[in-house]
């Protein structure tokens, strides 16, 4: 009976653990997480468009990277490869200067997530042909 009783508390944190949202009290949305992303600039930023998974990345990588060198405020949305939820990342040059990437996954058993990190060191690699992912290099 003990042996049950942890293991069920341990799921049961485990999945709690695993949702949560982006601290802020609000409901982690795809449209929260829109107005997260756009927070984070002004009305000057470059909207670089929203890729869905399997659509070319050329334009939107090309914008970002056009942007980043001339030190202009920007932000993309990529649809990520998900099977059981929708799961988005979003690089932003911020109002700040940081280039950040968000995420957001809807979840499914749990509620959603939104959560972001820091380019540290973020520097343009001259690759604007593959993925979103090869534009920037990082010290994260």
């Amino acid at each position: 009976m003990f042996n049950k009783t942890i293991s069920v508390v341990w799921i049961s944190t485990f999945l709690i653990s695993c949702g949560g949202d982006d601290g802020g009290g609000d409901e982690a949305t795809y449209e929260n997480f829109l107005k997260i992303v756009k927070s984070q600039t002004d009305n000057t930023a470059i909207d670089c468009g929203t890729v869905t998974y399997g659509g070319s990345q050329y334009e939107s990588n090309l914008c970002m990277a056009d942007a980043f060198t001339n030190d202009q405020q920007f932000y993309a949305f990529y649809e990520l490869l998900s099977y059981d939820s929708t799961r988005y990342v979003s690089p932003v040059l911020t109002k700040s200067g940081d280039l950040k990437f968000y995420y957001y996954n809807s979840g499914t058993i749990t509620s959603g997530s939104i959560t972001d990190e820091t380019c540290v060191n973020a520097e343009f690699t001259g690759s604007v042909d593959s993925s979103w992912q090869e534009v920037f290099e990082c010290d994260i």
